[in-house]
Protein backbone atom coordinates (compact mmCIF):
# COMPACT_ATOMS: atom_id res chain seq x y z
CA UNK A 1 0.00 0.00 0.00
CA UNK A 2 2.98 2.30 0.77
CA UNK A 3 5.25 1.41 -2.08
CA UNK A 4 4.91 4.25 -4.24
CA UNK A 5 3.42 7.14 -1.88
CA UNK A 6 7.75 5.60 -0.65
CA UNK A 7 9.29 6.49 -3.98
CA UNK A 8 7.21 9.49 -4.48
CA UNK A 9 8.26 10.60 -0.94
CA UNK A 10 12.07 9.75 -1.51
CA UNK A 11 14.09 12.80 -2.25
CA UNK A 12 11.55 15.02 -0.35
CA UNK A 13 12.67 17.47 2.57
CA UNK A 14 10.14 19.26 4.63
CA UNK A 15 10.62 20.90 7.87
CA UNK A 16 8.67 19.90 10.60
CA UNK A 17 8.31 20.66 14.10
CA UNK A 18 6.32 18.75 17.28
CA UNK A 19 5.77 15.56 18.82
CA UNK A 20 6.22 13.07 15.92
CA UNK A 21 6.45 9.78 18.82
CA UNK A 22 3.36 10.78 20.66
CA UNK A 23 2.16 7.51 22.09
CA UNK A 24 -1.95 5.96 22.41
CA UNK A 25 -2.56 3.99 24.92
CA UNK A 26 -5.14 1.76 23.10
CA UNK A 27 -3.16 0.88 20.50
CA UNK A 28 0.17 0.02 21.78
CA UNK A 29 4.33 0.70 20.93
CA UNK A 30 4.06 -1.12 18.06
CA UNK A 31 0.73 -0.45 16.15
CA UNK A 32 1.25 3.67 17.49
CA UNK A 33 4.63 3.88 15.90
CA UNK A 34 3.28 2.29 12.61
CA UNK A 35 0.74 4.97 12.67
CA UNK A 36 3.14 7.36 13.77
CA UNK A 37 4.72 6.96 10.13
CA UNK A 38 2.07 6.69 8.05
CA UNK A 39 0.35 10.17 9.31
CA UNK A 40 4.26 10.95 8.48
CA UNK A 41 4.35 10.20 5.13
CA UNK A 42 0.80 10.94 4.22
CA UNK A 43 1.21 14.50 5.63
CA UNK A 44 4.23 15.07 3.37
CA UNK A 45 2.44 14.45 0.30
CA UNK A 46 -0.62 16.06 1.00
CA UNK A 47 2.06 19.35 1.36
CA UNK A 48 3.98 18.15 -1.75
CA UNK A 49 0.80 17.89 -3.46
CA UNK A 50 -0.13 21.64 -2.26
CA UNK A 51 -3.12 20.84 -0.15
CA UNK A 52 -1.38 22.63 2.95
CA UNK A 53 -4.13 25.27 3.09
CA UNK A 54 -7.02 23.12 2.89
CA UNK A 55 -5.69 20.81 5.28
CA UNK A 56 -6.18 23.70 7.91
CA UNK A 57 -9.46 24.30 7.18
CA UNK A 58 -10.45 21.34 8.36
CA UNK A 59 -12.23 21.54 12.12
CA UNK A 60 -10.83 19.44 14.25
CA UNK A 61 -14.66 18.91 15.69
CA UNK A 62 -15.28 16.16 14.01
CA UNK A 63 -12.15 14.63 12.78
CA UNK A 64 -10.68 14.94 16.77
CA UNK A 65 -14.15 13.89 18.57
CA UNK A 66 -13.57 9.53 17.86
CA UNK A 67 -10.59 9.30 20.40
CA UNK A 68 -8.70 9.72 16.73
CA UNK A 69 -4.94 9.45 16.85
CA UNK A 70 -3.27 12.66 15.91
CA UNK A 71 0.55 14.00 15.60
CA UNK A 72 0.82 17.49 16.66
CA UNK A 73 3.01 19.40 13.37
CA UNK A 74 3.69 22.79 12.95
CA UNK A 75 1.06 23.55 15.74
CA UNK A 76 -1.57 21.13 14.40
CA UNK A 77 -3.12 18.58 14.99
CA UNK A 78 -3.04 16.01 12.21
CA UNK A 79 -4.97 12.99 11.77
CA UNK A 80 -4.79 10.31 8.87
CA UNK A 81 -8.53 11.12 8.37
CA UNK A 82 -7.69 14.04 7.78
CA UNK A 83 -5.20 13.42 5.27
CA UNK A 84 -6.96 10.62 3.57
CA UNK A 85 -10.23 12.32 3.05
CA UNK A 86 -8.36 15.85 1.85
CA UNK A 87 -6.38 12.83 -1.07
CA UNK A 88 -9.95 11.25 -1.77
CA UNK A 89 -11.32 15.20 -2.65
CA UNK A 90 -8.33 16.15 -4.38
CA UNK A 91 -8.66 12.76 -7.07
CA UNK A 92 -12.40 13.96 -7.28
CA UNK A 93 -11.66 17.39 -8.24
CA UNK A 94 -9.20 16.62 -10.46
CA UNK A 95 -11.65 14.99 -12.88
CA UNK A 96 -15.19 16.90 -11.69
CA UNK A 97 -15.49 20.84 -11.42
CA UNK A 98 -17.21 20.32 -7.77
CA UNK A 99 -17.97 24.23 -7.78
CA UNK A 100 -20.95 23.76 -10.48
CA UNK A 101 -22.54 20.33 -8.62
CA UNK A 102 -25.42 21.54 -6.99
CA UNK A 103 -26.62 18.59 -5.54
CA UNK A 104 -24.44 15.51 -4.62
CA UNK A 105 -25.27 12.34 -3.13
CA UNK A 106 -22.89 10.60 -0.77
CA UNK A 107 -23.59 6.84 -0.13
CA UNK A 108 -22.29 4.73 2.47
CA UNK A 109 -20.42 8.08 4.42
CA UNK A 110 -19.43 6.35 7.50
CA UNK A 111 -18.68 8.51 10.48
CA UNK A 112 -18.74 11.35 8.05
CA UNK A 113 -14.41 11.73 7.76
CA UNK A 114 -15.48 12.78 3.36
CA UNK A 115 -18.71 14.50 4.32
CA UNK A 116 -17.15 17.12 6.45
CA UNK A 117 -14.30 17.14 3.89
CA UNK A 118 -16.20 17.67 0.78
CA UNK A 119 -18.61 20.47 2.95
CA UNK A 120 -15.77 22.43 4.00
CA UNK A 121 -14.47 23.26 0.79
CA UNK A 122 -18.12 23.17 -1.32
CA UNK A 123 -20.18 25.73 0.90
CA UNK A 124 -23.32 25.74 -1.70
CA UNK A 125 -23.93 22.50 -2.61
CA UNK A 126 -27.45 20.28 -1.64
CA UNK A 127 -25.98 17.22 0.00
CA UNK A 128 -27.63 14.33 0.94
CA UNK A 129 -26.08 11.64 2.40
CA UNK A 130 -27.94 7.71 2.66
CA UNK A 131 -26.30 5.21 4.66
CA UNK A 132 -27.64 2.97 7.54
CA UNK A 133 -27.55 2.89 11.13
CA UNK A 134 -25.40 3.32 13.25
CA UNK A 135 -23.02 5.26 10.83
CA UNK A 136 -26.02 7.64 9.94
CA UNK A 137 -26.15 9.01 13.37
CA UNK A 138 -22.71 9.61 14.37
CA UNK A 139 -22.49 11.44 10.58
CA UNK A 140 -25.75 13.62 11.73
CA UNK A 141 -24.25 14.16 14.86
CA UNK A 142 -21.10 15.24 13.23
CA UNK A 143 -22.20 17.32 10.87
CA UNK A 144 -24.75 19.48 13.04
CA UNK A 145 -21.73 20.14 15.35
CA UNK A 146 -19.24 21.07 12.94
CA UNK A 147 -21.52 23.24 10.35
CA UNK A 148 -24.15 25.07 13.11
CA UNK A 149 -25.03 27.10 10.25
CA UNK A 150 -26.34 24.99 8.27
CA UNK A 151 -30.21 23.25 7.65
CA UNK A 152 -29.66 19.76 8.81
CA UNK A 153 -32.22 17.17 8.71
CA UNK A 154 -33.15 13.71 9.25
CA UNK A 155 -35.60 13.00 6.01
CA UNK A 156 -36.30 8.83 6.90
CA UNK A 157 -40.30 9.65 6.90
CA UNK A 158 -40.56 11.08 2.95
CA UNK A 159 -42.81 8.66 1.76
CA UNK A 160 -42.54 10.03 -1.94
CA UNK A 161 -40.29 12.50 -4.08
CA UNK A 162 -42.52 15.50 -3.79
CA UNK A 163 -41.77 15.51 0.32
CA UNK A 164 -37.95 14.55 -0.44
CA UNK A 165 -37.61 17.34 -2.58
CA UNK A 166 -39.02 20.09 -0.85
CA UNK A 167 -37.25 18.89 2.59
CA UNK A 168 -33.53 19.30 0.57
CA UNK A 169 -34.93 23.03 -0.87
CA UNK A 170 -35.42 23.98 2.70
CA UNK A 171 -32.20 22.08 3.89
CA UNK A 172 -28.85 22.20 3.23
CA UNK A 173 -27.65 18.74 4.29
CA UNK A 174 -30.46 15.81 4.76
CA UNK A 175 -30.03 12.70 5.87
CA UNK A 176 -32.01 9.18 4.09
CA UNK A 177 -32.10 5.11 4.04
CA UNK A 178 -31.50 3.14 1.24
CA UNK A 179 -34.88 2.44 0.29
CA UNK A 180 -35.50 6.14 -0.46
CA UNK A 181 -33.41 6.72 -3.50
CA UNK A 182 -36.42 4.98 -5.42
CA UNK A 183 -38.34 7.97 -4.69
CA UNK A 184 -35.60 9.94 -6.78
CA UNK A 185 -36.69 10.85 -10.63
CA UNK A 186 -34.46 11.57 -13.52
CA UNK A 187 -31.36 13.67 -13.46
CA UNK A 188 -32.07 14.58 -9.33
CA UNK A 189 -28.49 14.04 -8.47
CA UNK A 190 -25.53 16.20 -10.31
CA UNK A 191 -22.85 13.29 -8.78
CA UNK A 192 -23.01 10.31 -6.57
CA UNK A 193 -20.03 9.80 -4.62
CA UNK A 194 -19.20 6.33 -2.88
CA UNK A 195 -15.95 6.20 -1.29
CA UNK A 196 -14.46 2.35 -0.05
CA UNK A 197 -18.21 1.10 0.71
CA UNK A 198 -19.36 -0.23 -2.79
CA UNK A 199 -17.06 -3.65 -2.45
CA UNK A 200 -18.37 -4.34 0.76
CA UNK A 201 -21.66 -5.34 -0.21
CA UNK A 202 -23.14 -8.30 -1.98
CA UNK A 203 -23.79 -8.16 -5.54
CA UNK A 204 -28.00 -7.70 -5.20
CA UNK A 205 -26.87 -4.74 -3.18
CA UNK A 206 -24.58 -3.10 -5.66
CA UNK A 207 -27.09 -3.57 -8.43
CA UNK A 208 -29.74 -2.17 -6.67
CA UNK A 209 -27.67 1.01 -6.15
CA UNK A 210 -26.12 1.48 -9.76
CA UNK A 211 -29.69 0.42 -11.01
CA UNK A 212 -31.25 3.10 -9.14
CA UNK A 213 -28.45 5.73 -10.00
CA UNK A 214 -28.87 5.35 -13.37
CA UNK A 215 -32.24 6.54 -13.40
CA UNK A 216 -31.60 9.78 -11.07
CA UNK A 217 -27.44 10.87 -11.61
CA UNK A 218 -25.49 12.26 -14.13
CA UNK A 219 -22.07 11.16 -12.72
CA UNK A 220 -20.68 8.74 -10.33
CA UNK A 221 -17.63 8.31 -8.40
CA UNK A 222 -16.52 5.72 -6.74
CA UNK A 223 -13.21 3.94 -5.19
CA UNK A 224 -13.00 0.61 -4.81
CA UNK A 225 -10.31 -2.08 -3.48
CA UNK A 226 -8.61 -3.54 -7.07
CA UNK A 227 -9.67 -7.32 -6.47
CA UNK A 228 -11.48 -8.67 -2.95
CA UNK A 229 -14.27 -11.31 -2.05
CA UNK A 230 -16.84 -9.97 -0.24
CA UNK A 231 -16.91 -12.21 3.33
CA UNK A 232 -20.20 -13.46 4.24
CA UNK A 233 -22.07 -12.84 0.75
CA UNK A 234 -22.51 -17.05 0.00
CA UNK A 235 -23.04 -19.75 2.05
CA UNK A 236 -19.31 -20.74 1.16
CA UNK A 237 -16.25 -18.84 1.31
CA UNK A 238 -15.40 -20.27 -2.54
CA UNK A 239 -18.49 -18.86 -3.87
CA UNK A 240 -18.82 -15.43 -2.18
CA UNK A 241 -18.61 -12.26 -4.20
CA UNK A 242 -15.41 -11.95 -6.44
CA UNK A 243 -14.94 -8.21 -7.25
CA UNK A 244 -12.45 -6.61 -9.92
CA UNK A 245 -12.40 -3.22 -10.36
CA UNK A 246 -11.26 -3.87 -13.93
CA UNK A 247 -14.30 -6.09 -14.87
CA UNK A 248 -17.44 -3.74 -15.74
CA UNK A 249 -19.70 -7.44 -15.43
CA UNK A 250 -18.12 -7.98 -11.38
CA UNK A 251 -19.67 -4.73 -10.60
CA UNK A 252 -22.74 -4.86 -13.12
CA UNK A 253 -22.30 -1.31 -14.08
CA UNK A 254 -24.87 -0.44 -16.65
CA UNK A 255 -24.08 -0.34 -20.06
CA UNK A 256 -25.18 3.38 -20.84
CA UNK A 257 -21.66 4.62 -18.07
CA UNK A 258 -19.26 5.63 -19.78
CA UNK A 259 -15.99 5.58 -18.53
CA UNK A 260 -14.32 8.83 -17.59
CA UNK A 261 -11.13 7.79 -15.56
CA UNK A 262 -10.13 4.48 -13.77
CA UNK A 263 -6.92 4.95 -12.19
CA UNK A 264 -4.92 4.02 -8.64
CA UNK A 265 -5.93 6.23 -5.21
CA UNK A 266 -3.02 8.60 -3.82
CA UNK A 267 -3.57 6.07 -1.22
CA UNK A 268 -4.17 3.26 -0.46
CA UNK A 269 -2.86 2.55 -3.93
CA UNK A 270 -4.62 -1.13 -4.43
CA UNK A 271 -7.32 0.97 -4.50
CA UNK A 272 -8.78 2.65 -7.80
CA UNK A 273 -10.94 5.66 -8.18
CA UNK A 274 -13.76 5.51 -10.89
CA UNK A 275 -15.67 8.34 -12.79
CA UNK A 276 -18.46 7.17 -15.00
CA UNK A 277 -20.73 9.66 -16.92
CA UNK A 278 -24.02 8.26 -17.16
CA UNK A 279 -25.90 8.89 -20.44
CA UNK A 280 -29.53 8.38 -20.86
CA UNK A 281 -30.49 4.79 -22.13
Amino acid sequence: METKLLKFLSSKSINIKGNIFRQNKYLGLKKTDNLNRLILKLYFLVIELKLNSKLYKLSDNGFLDFNDHFLEINKKKISSDKLISLLDYKKIQERINLSKKKVVLEIGSGSGRFSQTFLTFSKNTKYIICDIPPSIYINYTRLKKVFKNKKIKLCFECKDYKSLAEDLDNNDIIFIFPHQIKMFKEKFVDLVIAIDCIHEMDKSTIKYYFENINNFSKLIYFSVVKETRVPLSSMFKFNSNYLRSSNRDDYQIPKNWKLIDQSSLYFPENYDGIFYKINKN
